[in-house]
């Protein structure tokens, strides 16, 4: 399971500086665009995240922190079985749950808003200020599960 761990922790690290790629100067950035441009390209950027890699790590990790949380609870005895419990907890409500209930109604918004419209500046200002709140909850979360992965190798 330690190897199992070590990977979740791993791939729980790079989709943290995914995350904080886009909350440190990707939104930033688009937000510093004519509101139009922005709001197009972050609805051709909420198309285009479904491939292949991101999917991998964006499913993968959740159902390896299933598995470990799983493990944890069967096998709470063990020294590493509060780490992989907290993990996975911290994983899936931070960053899974996160992203379903905040971010994904957040871009599923944006798909609708017509960038010419009257109305777009002010739904953008009022995206880009929420969407970076959550995704900074989703970076955080990613990092606090990696290390606590990462961290049974040390226990």
């Amino acid at each position: 399971m330690n190897e199992l761990s070590l990977i979740t922790a791993v791939a729980s690290v790079i989709m943290a500086g995914i995350f904080f790629t886009f909350s440190s100067f990707v939104m930033t950035a688009l937000g510093n665009l004519q509101a139009c441009d922005g709001i197009r390209a972050m609805q051709r950027i909420n198309i285009d995240v479904f491939n292949w890699s991101f999917a991998f790590l964006f499913f993968g990790i959740p159902l390896a922190a299933v598995v470990l949380g799983i493990y944890a609870v069967i096998n709470w005895s063990e020294s590493e079985a509060p780490y992989y419990l907290v993990g996975s907890i911290v994983y899936l409500f931070g960053s899974l749950v996160v992203t379903g209930l905040r971010n994904v109604p957040l871009n599923d918004m944006l798909a609708r808003i017509d960038p010419d419209e009257d109305n777009a500046v002010k739904e953008w200002r009022r995206y880009l200020i929420s969407w970076k709140r959550w995704n900074h909850v989703r970076t955080g979360a990613c990092l606090t599960a990696g290390l606590l992965f990462a961290s049974v190798s040390f226990v």
